[in-house]
This record gives structure tokens, sequence and C-alpha cells, in this order.
């Protein structure tokens, strides 16, 4: 998915997570479908940036397509939206959205190449960034004001409370797209257009770090557990994580697409987006089934954020459409979506066939669908055998445990009562049955032959 703008989500009492921008989609990449809680904006309207507020309220900065403007507005607890004109725009930028210290909410204005503060009663000022056509777009709180990414212009601004601006440069090529504080209060970047990631000091020393694959595109990042920054990678299915020794390791994520939006759960595991999907990543790169969001899996996931309880929240691109005209339009006059996300809960699935029996042993392949980073499926095997004369005979019965998104062939004993009957016939019907805490259980039929067939 190529996308204009997004990031994070967040509510505060029952509403989080917001967020928006124009994406171009590939087609789903799964088909599975998350749990969700989902709220609409104003018709027409898409956030691009998403932020707790110190009020209460989730604030974000986004864009209306059917009237043709940039702005500020706010979700309440109960669902009431208000939103806040930033200027008359014919095309939405990419713009994030951040909490200050102060009291206010600061955002990136690329249209205007300004960077906007907007109290909480809505009134809004804006600075305009010392160099022309920086494009201003990631954003957040750090030492002395807020930071913020100048893509266009290689460079990281300060702004101070006051709105007095200062920026940095980073080497030519850079193209800062995300920016986090990281331990010591140094600004931690990435630098997609020269496929590193920066550290800076509040003084402006800047120390970069290559990442193995200099065009994976490295997009978001956040500040994780221990100290450690997570960033996404867009031209890979993969999430990277750089200690502050400047240590890189990659992880391989089960989708197709590369991964964008990144937000830190009150757990320490990582949620991440790509294309249509939400899934998650655990600190030691254990990776829960990545879900869409609806059934037909055609809305992109294009904000991602950790609510103040814990759970996880999303916003929403233009929904995907065949065709143009008239569909199209109609997809620019629906209301953004934010909402509150769980992944699909556990289940282990059996697969289709046995394997030969050997040793009085068999082995069935097992898999273990929806869940988040470190949850398992577990429970216990049992293997029956039907008889055609003694009925049901209970062969095995023993514990497992399964990863989500993995498989494991697992073996099943048949025993002497097992091979006896396996023995006497020539072929043996049994039953596989696997509980799931808390979850369904799977039973599937196989045909043992103590001859495999030619």
């Amino acid at each position: 998915m190529r996308c204009l703008g997004a990031h994070r989500g967040l509510l505060a009492g029952l509403l989080s997570g917001l967020l928006l921008v124009v994406c171009l989609v590939t087609p789903a990449d799964a088909a599975t479908q998350g749990r969700t809680t989902q709220l609409g904006l104003g018709q027409g309207t898409r956030a691009l940036g998403l932020v707790s507020g110190p009020d209460g309220n989730l604030w974000f900065v986004g864009h209306n397509y059917s009237l043709g403007r940039d702005l500020v507005g706010k979700v309440t607890p109960s669902g009431a939206v208000s939103e806040f004109e930033v200027s008359a725009q014919a095309s939405p930028a990419a713009a994030e959205i951040a909490a200050g210290t102060d009291g206010s909410l600061w955002f990136t204005d690329p249209n205007s190449n300004a960077i906007g503060r907007v109290t909480t009663s809505g009134q809004i000022t804006k600075f305009a960034v010392p160099t022309p056509g920086a494009a201003p777009t990631a954003i957040a709180a750090g030492p002395g004001g807020l930071w913020f990414t100048e893509e266009a212009a290689d460079k990281i601004g300060r702004i101070a409370y006051n709105g007095t601006i200062t920026e940095f440069s980073l080497p030519a090529g850079a193209r800062p797209t995300g920016i986090a504080v990281g331990p010591e209060n140094a600004l931690w970047v990435t630098a997609k257009g020269s496929g590193k990631i920066a550290r800076l000091t509040p003084s402006g020393t800047v120390t970069e770090f290559s990442l193995p694959d200099p065009d994976s595109l490295p997009h978001a990042i956040v500040a994780g557990p221990g100290g450690d920054l997570w960033f996404s990678e867009e031209a890979a299915p993969r999430v990277g994580r750089i200690t502050p020794a400047g240590v890189i390791d990659e992880f391989p994520v089960p989708t197709r697409s590369g991964t964008y939006d990144l937000a830190v759960a009150t757990d320490g595991d990582l949620w991440f987006t790509s294309g249509h999907l939400i899934g998650s990543i655990s600190v030691s790169g254990e990776t829960g089934e990545p879900a869409c969001v609806d059934s037909l899996c055609r809305l992109p996931i294009t904000a991602l954020a950790a609510g103040p309880d814990g759970s996880v929240w999303f916003g929403t691109g233009l929904r995907e459409v065949e065709g143009g005209g008239n569909a199209h339009i109609l997809a620019l006059s629906e209301s953004g979506i934010v909402g509150e996300f769980a992944p699909p809960p556990l289940a282990v699935r059996i697969g289709p066939r046995a394997g030969r029996v050997a040793a009085g042993l068999t082995t069935v392949g097992f898999s273990c669908a929806g869940g988040a980073a470190g949850e398992a499926c577990s429970g216990f095997l049992r293997l029956v055998a039907l008889a055609p004369r003694s009925g049901s005979v209970a062969l095995d019965h023993h514990r497992y445990r399964i990863s989500p998104v993995t498989g494991r062939r697992l073996p099943l004993r048949l025993g002497r009562r097992g091979t006896r009957l396996l023995a006497r016939h020539g072929r043996l019907v049994v039953r596989v049955t696997a509980t799931l805490s808390d979850g369904p259980t799977a039973s599937r039929r196989f045909v043992l032959r103590s001859h495999p067939r030619r």
C-alpha cells in the first residue's frame, strides 16, 4: 500500500485510534477478520494523525474530502465530533499530531509548510517552518518542545512552546519520515531515503546506522520496552529493532506487503499495519495472526495507536472500490472510521492428511490461527480408533502448544492396541481431536493404512 499520510490512533474514554490518509491499495493480504468496535467521523472526513488529548478527548489532524479542507478535530468519549478548519486545500497531505506538555495539541501542516498549535477550546495558531517546501510530517514531544521531520528538506525541526523554530540538518537524501524520543532524550529518526536510522542529540549531533537492506524504506519509529526503538519497513514485510547502542535486528511478519504504522501496547507488545491488516509482534519477535477490520478486507489501515486502557485503536483509509466514477466519489464522501481492534480468537486447525505409520506412530499437521503475539493454542490432543467391532478405542492423549501463525506436525502414538487393530484390518479409521483452552475444539477423521497406497 502507498499512503499519502498516516499515523497513530488513540482514544480517551471510549474511543481511541484514528487516522487516515489517501492510499493506493493492493489486493487484500488475508481474509481473516479481527474483532472491532467502529465509530464514524463526519461525512467526508478522514484523519491523518491522532492523539489522546489532555482534556480526555481524541484529537486528530485530517482532511475533509467533501469540502476540500484540512482540519483539526476532536472526538469525545460519547462519540461527538467537532472539527476546526485549518485551511482550504484541494488535496490532503501527510500530517501528524502530538500532545505537548503545555496542555495544547501540536500538529504538522505540510500543505502550509507550518507547525500548528490548537488549544483544547479549538483556537489554532500556525508557525511557518523557516525552510520553504520542507514538508513537515511526523511530530513528537521531546526535550525543549516538539520535534518534527522535514521530509523534503532533509532536516529535523524543533519548535519551542513559544513558537521559536530551530532546524538541524541531516545528510543529503535522508528523507526523514518518523521520529521518536529514546533514552537520554535523544531523537531517533527513520531516514527513508538513505535506508538508515539516525540518532540526533538535542544539540544537533547526528549519528547514522545503516539497515541491512538500504532499500527497505524505514517509515515509522516508536520507543519500545527496555529503551529499544522499533521501526517499520515500507518495502518489506518486516519490523526492525535498534538498541540505544545501534545494534539492529529485523523480524519477518506474516504479510505480503511492507509495514507502515506502529503502536506500543501497555503490555509491551508492538502492533503494526500492513495494507489492509493489523498484526502484533512481541519483543522476542513472535507474531500474532494479522487480520482485517472488515469482512471483505477492503479497508486499508492508515492509523494505529494504543488507547489509555491498553486496547489498540485504528483508522481506515478510502474504501477500495472497483472502477472509478460514481463509486469513487461515493467512497470519498463516506465517513472515515476509527475503531477498537482485537485479533481474531485463537483456533487450532488440523491438517488434511496423516503421516505414514512407522514404529507405532503417525504424525498429523496442526496450525494455530488468530491471537496476538505471545499467545498460543494449547490443550490436549486425543487419538481415538473407530474400530468396526470394538467401537471407539482411546489410543493417545497428551498436551500440545503451538504459537500463532505457525504449523507443526505432531506425533500421535497408536500404542499396542492400535497397532494390532491396524495389522488385523490393514486399515484403521481414527479421529484426532484437539481441545483448546477457552476456545473451540477441532476434530478430524483419518484413515491409516498398514501399507501406503500405490
